[in-house]
């Protein structure tokens, strides 16, 4: 029975001649028959032999007869899962089983498969040829509009699976695969998009490289942004096609003329000439691009540490561009400092250096360091009220000083502001710490000029000339500050 069914559909009667739904609709009826059969009473009438032979027959004939989006349209979606279920079955979990130097694609593999049977009646296709006829058999079906628009992840899903088998046959299959939903669904640009960050390093080049064939549509679809943010993670990558897919990206962001301004990919000064470049181009999108960042940033899935301190040390003329001030409104002036400050409080190794020229680039614009100031005294505020320890206030003194190491006047104006007006108030609406002493039992009260004066008494020496103007404020305000503490 085996033999017979692999000589139906080897000999091509469903694909012989013109195309027609009766021929179409016979097809499908043969093909969900055996695979009605193989499940029933298969398993007790035929080998093992026999079962492959019938999976490869309905998996070419399906592999064959479907083979454009027209003839996909024929096919009710509920038989459409059913055939994704039986075929995603038939190959989950086999190995390729093919030599390192084969030099065919998928669809050319199983089509040698097919004529080499044809000419040797005896032979009989193994479970791995059968996964290879079956993963085709796939590749037909995904390009329906019931898996482009009504379950797309289960594709996905699939392609991903298929490219960390880590061969050139399963990659190419797997970028023919997504490219067709991906074109005609261009709100899937956004899952692939995310999947360029991928902890799977194949999986990430995988999607970014449609990202870049599409790239007219991506930019459509996702904006200059978060392709920009692609490139800064990608335009040094170790492996060339990111590199290659980077430049692709900066292209379509860019004109020729433009992009021939940008010069130099080869280490991060290079791509800090880019991000000037960009800025310069595109100053309005800069919030957007360091808010991307940072969700990268924060992202546990992101597959190689190392970009981070690189993209870091990137970021400094886009955050020298921002106007925070304009951004209270919309609450991102408080999102941009808030990945910051995580970042910050993350950083090891060198990303403390790259961390430092950052909050360095939020203080070269003056008009940045009231934002600024003020996030970090509720930030330290707020973190003093539910985990008070010497770690508290690490973050928040660091970056006061290094943003008075560009505009310390203004530092210091802050600070000194939020002490004399917090001072004379009550305290008992500012409270936002009670510990228990474990010894005294008694309670600790931190409030927002306490903050205030912590941060400020550690700009004390290194910018005492800057605190002469203010000193009978500050007295004045300790003095209050002790007396309310008392």
């Amino acid at each position: 029975l085996g033999q017979v069914y692999q000589s139906y559909a080897q000999s091509g009667v469903f694909s012989i001649g013109e195309d027609s739904s009766t021929k179409i609709d016979r097809a499908i009826e043969f093909v969900l028959m055996v695979c009605s059969y193989l499940k029933t009473t298969a398993p007790r009438e035929c080998d093992t032999d026999e079962v492959n032979q019938m999976r490869f027959a309905v998996a070419i004939i399906v592999g064959s007869v479907l083979d454009d989006t027209t003839k996909l349209a024929n096919v009710p979606a509920m038989t459409q899962k059913e055939l994704w279920e039986n075929f995603q079955s038939w190959q989950e979990g086999v190995s390729l089983d093919i030599p390192e130097d084969f030099k065919f694609d998928s669809s050319a593999h199983v089509r040698n498969l097919v004529a080499e049977f044809s000419m040797h009646r005896n032979r009989r296709p193994n479970i791995h040829e059968v996964a290879h006829a079956a993963r085709e058999a796939l590749a037909a079906l995904s390009a329906s509009g019931y898996f482009t628009r009504e379950s797309p992840h289960n594709v996905i899903s699939w392609a991903n699976k298929l490219v960390d088998m880590d061969s050139r046959l399963t990659s190419d299959l797997s970028k023919r695969v997504l490219l067709k939903p991906m074109s005609s669904n261009t709100a899937l640009l956004d899952t692939c998009s995310n999947l360029c960050y991928s902890s799977s390093r194949l999986v990430s080049s995988l999607h970014l490289s449609i990202i870049s064939d599409l790239r007219k549509l991506a930019l459509e679809q996702l904006g200059q942004s978060k392709l920009f943010t692609l490139v800064l993670y990608n335009a040094l990558d170790e492996d060339q096609r990111n590199r290659s897919s980077s430049i692709a990206l900066l292209d379509v962001i860019y004109d020729e003329t433009e992009l021939s301004n940008v010069t130099g990919f080869e280490d991060e000064d290079g791509l800090l000439k880019v991000c000037q470049h960009f800025v310069q181009m595109n100053n309005r999108s800069a919030p957007e691009v360091v808010l991307e960042v940072w969700n990268r940033q924060k992202d546990e899935f992101v597959r190689v540490s190392a970009s981070h301190t690189r993209v870091m040390g990137c970021l400094v003329p886009l955050v020298t561009a921002l106007h925070l001030p304009h951004m209270v409104a919309t609450g991102n002036s408080d999102k941009i400092l808030q990945g910051l400050y995580f970042l910050t409080n993350h950083a090891v190794g060198t990303q403390w250096d790259k961390a430092r020229a950052l909050w360095m680039a939020i203080g070269s614009q003056p008009r940045n360091v009231a934002p600024a100031i003020r996030f970090l005294r509720e930030r330290t505020l707020a973190m003093a009220a539910t985990d008070f320890d010497v770690n508290t206030f690490r973050v928040a003194k660091a970056a006061c000083g290094w943003l008075s190491a560009t505009s310390p006047q203004q530092v210091i104006d802050q600070l000194v502001y939020t002490i004399s007006f917090r001072a004379l108030e009550s305290d008992e609406n500012d409270s936002s710490k009670t510990l228990q002493n474990n010894e005294s039992q008694s309670l600790l009260k931190i409030s927002s000029a306490d903050v205030g004066i912590i941060l400020l008494s550690e700009l004390a020496i290194d910018h005492c000339e800057d605190f002469r103007f203010h000193l009978p404020v500050l007295a004045h305000a300790v003095s209050v500050t002790l007396l309310v503490a008392n």
